[in-house]
């Protein structure tokens, strides 16, 4: 969409996401396997036409900076346009340009620069009827990504029309042991499954060793599963 431009805000406190997000702001949240909550946007803009996105963030801000990198992963890597990722409160104390850039930040984030420009802008509503994640709390999370395990669900997010881009993964491919068991999983690239899995998600890296019996769970990357029995009901 020429003359388009994209605004991600990714600084908002989720406190009910508790330890999910400690370490990492929320938009940067594992999130299915093989991505982050950003990518799932990103993809969507991109398959849309937008070309030109700002992601502003504040807090835990280096999870996310690794993972969008240049942005080259969304095809965002341009010398016009592309992906320009804005700390929403960095600035100095000087009246200089940066303390100015802050200053637009703030006003961007309570929307006055788009009710300033009302009437010169044109805005249109779009209702969305299919699958929708709101994640604010611990339990929505695992509540929303066991939805992933449906066919269903699966079928309309990972819609070939609208490929989810995410940061290229060199992993090598997950190997299953012929004694082992996978039923009804989404596992990433680079596990090693030994023992038995049944409604899980496994993110890179994952081990589950010989023996090991895991149910209705999430592990996420490096994760290392010993002879024994995990089950959530």
């Amino acid at each position: 969409m020429k003359g388009m431009h994209g605004i991600i805000f990714s600084y908002g406190e989720k406190p009910g996401l508790g330890q999910l997000t400690a370490n990492r702001i929320h938009g940067s949240l594992p999130f299915g396997g093989d991505y982050r909550v950003v990518d799932f946007i990103l993809s969507n803009m991109v398959n849309a036409g937008i070309t030109d996105v700002g992601v502003i963030m504040h807090g835990k801000c280096q999870s996310m900076l690794d993972h969008l990198g240049t942005g080259k992963s969304w095809d965002l890597s341009r010398k016009t346009g592309g992906l320009k990722l804005l700390p929403a409160f960095a600035y100095s104390e000087s009246r200089g340009v940066v303390g100015a850039f802050r200053g637009k930040m703030e006003a961007l984030g309570r929307h006055n620069v788009l009710q300033d420009k009302g009437k010169e802008l044109r805005f249109n509503g779009y209702v969305w009827d299919g699958f929708a994640a709101r994640i604010n709390s611990v339990q929505g999370y695992y509540q929303r990504s066991m939805e992933l395990l449906r066919p269903e669900i699966r079928a309309e997010l990972f819609c070939p029309q609208r490929p989810v881009y995410a940061k290229e993964n060199d992993a090598a491919s997950t190997y299953i042991d012929p004694s082992g068991e996978c039923v009804n999983s989404l596992i990433s690239d680079g596990c090693d499954i030994q023992g038995s899995i049944r409604n899980c998600i496994l993110f890179r890296g994952v081990r589950v060793e010989k023996g090991a019996h895991v149910e209705n769970s999430i592990l996420f990357k490096n994760t290392v599963v010993r002879l024994s029995l995990i089950h959530i009901s």
